[in-house]
């Protein structure tokens, strides 16, 4: 999380997945350009709230691919 994200366009399909920064105490989202698999931001948390915001800041976006969770449903 730590290492900087350069300037990109949102993605007009954005993958997101939770993973663990410290399995069982703390989860992170990364969000990604489905389409070349690039990285395009990773949100401190795993809640369906934060990714909703980042979702309003980045209209641009026009699918979003997720896994079964309910978190994001």
């Amino acid at each position: 999380m730590r290492i900087a994200l350069p300037d990109r366009p949102p993605p007009v399909v954005a993958g997101i997945d939770e993973f663990a920064l410290l399995k069982g105490h703390r989860y992170a989202t990364i969000i990604i350009d489905a389409d070349s698999g690039q990285r395009v931001d990773v949100l401190p948390d795993r809640k369906a709230a934060t990714v909703t915001a980042w979702l309003r800041e980045h209209p641009g976006v026009r699918v979003v691919c997720r896994d079964g969770s309910g978190a994001f449903a």
